[in-house]
């Protein structure tokens, strides 16, 4: 069984791992006659002699002074609660090695340190309370009491679920033993908002990873804490570019998703877009996005046969007046509304597809919104039945022969000779005058 201890020696704490540990007043040690340095953690190496279970006090001596093991620091973990630590002298009746404490400490009354008697310490008499008030007294015999202070740094890993996205920052919990509470931290980012909480999954997907790493410093004096500070390397990466990312990657997914034919509405919004996630219904859209910015991200992030076309009809056929709307199926693609001088003209435009679909209204036939829900229940049939099923029953006078409907091929669309788009534009201009 390995009896050694590795312990992270401090002015008010002694830790025997990342969390844990005994109060500088529950050890013998002789804290008011000297002082161990802040520049630098000081580990010690202890043998375990003995513990104690009815006063829960472990027996150490000291063995070394300057231990580099701080991977068995962080994985030891006590059998037993341990609430008190006695330091025993060794074989030569002294507490210490003079020339190796005396590095690590920034004040100190040597003759108070030295030259102790092993009957001091009898394991027939372990540590407890009256040791450490034995010092005390004698101490405000000569030296004011002053008030201690103590440092904390913690390694941690939390689940992006297990935070808070805040405006400012992330923010979460942890118990930290030695205040027996659990404290709040802030990790501060500037470019975060609270909306974010609600997308972090895509957050931890942008970043590729599961947990965020965190480093955590906390302040204590007289056992009371005056300063937390965490920080995180992998919070800091969050800036206007990655959340751009996040943003073209939530959208992205979504339109992925609609495809899938899981929803039954084929005609969108922007608002019912974001809405529109069955597995997250209530996200929403976090971003502020309008239809114009949907339109763009997607003529930028993806591979479109039907740019060109896409472009004209957002810019210069589109009333201003109307929101653009977005399909599912059997594409994803746009319906774009266009105000003619009698009448009014939905056009349907995919990514990738040969053609494009218009249909004219009379404007002084019905108001625009039944004409929308005119274009809802013409796309379900289509959903329904395909497009060229649909084009059939127009032309047998099946379908929808009170309105007009036109398909306009994109002609020579792979030809590297040819441009097609104009004779496109010439053709759609014609049928929307």
């Amino acid at each position: 069984m390995n009896r050694y201890l590795i312990l992270k020696m401090t002015n008010s704490y002694i830790w025997y791992n990342e969390t844990d540990g005994v109060d500088i007043d529950r050890t013998n040690l002789p804290m008011n006659f000297m002082t161990f340095s802040y520049d630098r953690p000081i580990y010690w190496k202890a043998r375990m002699e003995r513990f104690h279970k009815d006063s829960k006090v472990l027996q150490v001596e000291i063995v070394g002074y300057n231990e580099n093991d701080l991977n068995q620091f962080k994985d030891q973990q006590p059998k037993e609660l341990i609430e008190g630590l006695e330091f025993i002298p060794r074989d030569n009746g002294e507490l210490f090695i003079w020339d190796k404490l005396e590095p690590q400490l920034i004040s100190y009354t040597k003759s108070k340190l030295t030259n102790h008697k092993k009957e001091t310490y009898t394991p027939e008499n372990p540590f407890d309370s009256t040791l450490t008030t034995t010092y005390t007294q004698r101490s405000n015999e000569t030296t004011k009491p002053t008030q201690r202070e103590q440092t904390l740094d913690l390694s941690l890993k939390k689940e992006f679920s297990e935070v808070t996205i805040v405006l400012g920052g992330v923010r979460f919990e942890h118990h930290i033993s030695i205040a027996s509470k659990k404290v709040d931290f802030l990790i501060p980012n500037s470019h975060l908002l609270p909306e974010f909480d609600h997308i972090k999954f895509w957050f931890a997907k942008r970043l590729g990873v599961k947990k965020i790493p965190i480093k955590v410093h906390i302040k204590f004096k007289d056992g009371e804490i005056t300063e937390v500070v965490a920080k995180s390397n992998l919070i800091d990466r969050i800036d206007e570019k990655l959340i751009h990312g996040v943003k073209v990657d939530r959208t992205m997914g979504l339109r992925k998703k609609l495809t899938t034919g899981t929803v039954d509405q084929s005609m969108f919004t922007a608002e019912e877009f974001f809405g529109s996630d069955q597995e997250e219904p209530n996200l929403g859209n976090v971003f502020g996005q309008t239809d114009k910015d949907l339109l763009d991200l997607f003529l930028e992030n993806s591979d479109i046969r039907n740019r060109k076309e896409l472009i004209y009809l957002s810019g210069k056929l589109h009333s201003s007046n109307h929101e653009l709307r977005f399909t599912n199926h059997p594409h994803f693609g746009f319906i774009f509304f266009v105000e003619g001088k009698t009448e009014n003209h939905f056009i349907w435009e995919l990514l990738n597809s040969n053609a494009t679909y218009i249909w004219s209204f009379d404007k002084y036939t019905g108001t625009n919104e039944r004409h929308y829900q005119r274009m809802q229940e013409i796309l379900n049939v289509i959903l329904e039945s395909g497009r060229e099923n649909y084009k059939r029953a127009y032309r047998t006078q099946i379908q929808d022969q009170d309105l007009k409907f036109n398909h306009v091929k994109h002609q020579n669309k792979n030809s590297s000779l040819i441009d097609s788009f104009p004779l496109w534009k010439h053709r759609v201009e014609e049928l929307i005058i």
